[in-house]
């Protein structure tokens, strides 16, 4: 944790920095970090720690992809990304290239917009969606994808939230800064995660990977149809809730931080084992620096 104590203290400076060489107002609030040009209202400043801001401007589109078998492939730089799995004969995608600075006029916003793109193509069995915003300043693509839940989905993201609901399809998810929220997976699950909090709650999952460098991880399973659930974490809280029934072989290891655990397992220097109701399922979790949490539902 003295790492981030660190770190805050030098982004604190760096943004006073900012702040007495004139190249703009900074505010610090309880939900983020906001930047804006000097003498502008608390209004027009951007939240970039919040893909849930209103846009100022904003440029709509939608696509429907003839497919219901296969593999949906989304990569993105800047989105906030909702897809939902659901009883569809086809991928239907709704979009909004977006811009948050209201101090510019709808020209200079159309002029950002246009230099943002969303792209499909479809070959064979997979549905191919790209969106880039192409380091355009205080702008994102907002993303909606409503797709048949049996399918596969693969997500490449840069950053921004990520919300994934009801896919019944294997999950291999890959994003470097921003939350991610999966539920209802009913698939085999890998997410590979840079910095930000990563939320998994599943009625009936395969097998399970979490790998994050930086952020909490939360994870909540009731039936696991898989064999290997792992969790991989940097620096992190890390919580998991089982359910007390559950036949598993337990390995914990935390380099610094506690490991608190509700099923019965043996300590060994910085790692805890042990096989509860019989063993089955490996459950591995490996936390560099943070608590570790596992609890019975």
């Amino acid at each position: 944790m003295r790492k981030k104590q660190l770190f805050a203290a030098a982004a604190l400076l760096l943004l006073s920095a900012v702040v007495m060489s004139g190249c703009g107002g900074i505010y610090i609030g309880d939900d983020g970090i906001y930047i804006g040009d000097n003498n502008v209202n608390m209004d027009d400043l951007v939240n970039i720690g919040d893909n849930s801001a209103v846009p100022a401007y904003e440029d709509k589109g939608s696509k429907a992809m003839d497919i219901a078998d296969g593999t949906v492939t989304v990569d993105a730089d800047d989105i906030r990304l909702n897809i939902v799995g659901s009883d569809v004969s086809q991928v239907q995608v709704d979009y909004a290239k977006q811009v948050f600075n209201k101090t510019i006029t709808q020209e200079q916003a159309q002029e950002i917009m246009d230099k943002m793109s969303v792209t499909f193509a479809q070959n064979g069995s997979e549905a191919r969606i790209k969106s880039r915003t192409n380091n355009q300043r205080n702008a994102l693509i907002k993303m909606d994808i409503k797709m048949p839940a049996g399918m596969r989905l693969t997500i490449k993201s840069g950053d921004g939230a990520i919300n994934v609901k009801n896919i019944a399809g294997d999950i291999n998810l890959e994003s470097g800064d921003g939350l991610i929220d999966v539920t209802d997976a009913g698939g085999n699950v890998k997410i590979d995660k840079g910095d930000g909090t990563v939320k998994l709650s599943s009625g009936s999952i395969g097998d399970m990977s979490i790998n994050s460098s930086d952020g909490k991880v939360s994870v909540s399973l009731d039936k696991l149809t898989g064999d290997e659930y792992t969790i991989s974490s940097g620096d992190g809280i890390v919580n998991m809730s089982l359910p007390g029934d559950v036949a598993a072989d337990f390995k914990i290891t935390a380099g610094d931080g506690i490991v608190k655990c509700g099923f019965p397992l043996s300590k060994w220097g910085k790692t805890y084992t042990g096989s509860v109701n019989g063993g089955g399922k490996s459950i591995k979790i490996n936390s560099g620096d943070g608590t570790v949490n596992v609890e019975k539902k």
